[in-house]
């Protein structure tokens, strides 16, 4: 799966550009952390930049059983603001009743759970590095060079035998803009 990373959710405009995506669903920069929108709950998974195992990871969850509108509430009441919601959430005492709690402002119908993630194979991206578009072939192909290739889609047509894997790299970048080609031998 390719997981888009945003540099930020720290205001309204981020916050409805990322609602109005396929899926809701991204990795975030500053804080670093794993953001879900299901259907009525906000999900937030703490990375830290440390987690090489997704179950270490602290997950919150936000919302309410029947509409999205209390999870909208929450967001809108930490000013759009990731940072200032992660903040607010480990500050709140999980112990008690959590609807008491001042950092909610008495939203009745909002629930909030604090929970290990139980996602195994979520590594934080800070951990693994981001996969950048290439910006000129390499002389040697490796592993990380064909990910990189792939997960940025820079290629135009992709055939697989069992002698040879040609693939013809688009030009999306102006340094791979040539005129002819480029293929590698697997």
């Amino acid at each position: 799966m390719n997981i888009r990373h945003l540099p930020h959710l720290n205001d309204r405009d981020a916050w409805i550009s990322f609602c109005q995506r396929e899926q809701p669903y991204c990795f975030i920069a500053s804080p670093e952390a794993l953001v879900d929108f299901q259907t009525t709950y906000l999900l937030i998974t703490l990375l830290e930049g440390k987690t090489r195992n997704g179950k270490a990871a602290l997950k919150y969850s936000i919302g309410s059983r029947t509409s999205m509108e209390p999870a909208w509430r929450f967001i809108k009441a930490c000013d759009f603001n990731l940072q200032l919601m992660i903040d607010g959430l480990n500050q709140v005492d999980f112990n008690g009743n959590v609807r008491d709690n001042s950092l909610l402002k008495a939203h009745t119908d909002l629930t909030v759970r604090k929970f290990f993630s139980k996602d195994k194979n979520i590594v934080s991206p800070s951990h693994m590095g981001l996969l950048s578009p290439m910006q000129r072939l390499p002389e040697v192909w490796n592993i990380a060079g064909v990910c990189r290739l792939l997960a940025n889609q820079q290629f135009s047509h992709l055939r697989i035998s069992s002698w040879h894997c040609p693939a013809i790299i688009k030009p999306l970048v102006p340094p791979l803009s040539a005129q002819k080609p480029y293929c590698w031998i697997c």
